[in-house]
């Protein structure tokens, strides 16, 4: 065999063998990206703390996100709740959802609690909605959140945090 056909079929390998290298690596990186993102769900840090609150949204009764609402007004809170898809997690779990409204001077205005049930991997929106009083005060009212198994003594925390949300009242 010459140089020059050597040469040749150097010419005509390398380019077949960076392909195959490049298909390759494209495949090794396709299939890293798909298990990544299906392992990247809400993960929970514990069998003891499954649920998370991902948001807490304030609307009014036809579901337009407000921040500013006048006496009488209705108000909807609306959290959204994930339980977690780790192999610590059970199947399912009831949880309650405990609503609290509390005004610029601390005074407890609303107080209300949903229960129900979730699955493993899913997210489900728990709504309350109450109407301001018409003696209500002007000025910025607070809402916290809170998912627990049940009332207190008996309940515990399903979540590591406690989802908030402000207002205005005018």
């Amino acid at each position: 065999m010459s140089l020059r056909n050597t040469n040749d079929i150097a010419k005509k390998l390398i380019p077949r063998r960076i392909m195959i290298l490049s298909i390759t690596i494209l495949m090794i990186m396709v299939a890293s990206y798909s298990y990544t993102i299906t392992t990247v769900g809400f993960i929970s840090p514990s069998a003891v703390l499954p649920l998370r609150i991902n948001s807490t949204d304030i609307t009014d009764e036809s579901g337009i996100t407000k921040n500013s609402f006048k006496k009488n007004d209705f108000v909807r809170i609306s959290v959204n709740v994930e339980m977690a898809t780790a192999p610590l997690s059970s199947n399912s779990l009831s949880y309650r959802v405990i609503f609290t409204v509390i005004d610029n001077s601390s005074k407890p205005v609303y107080f209300d609690s949903v229960t129900g049930e979730i699955s493993a991997g899913v997210s489900v929106i728990v709504d309350s909605i109450f109407q301001l009083p018409s003696d209500s005060s002007i000025g910025t009212y607070s809402i916290k959140t809170f998912v627990w198994s049940d009332w207190l003594p008996n309940g515990d925390a399903l979540t590591p945090s406690v989802g908030t949300g402000y207002f205005m009242v005018s």
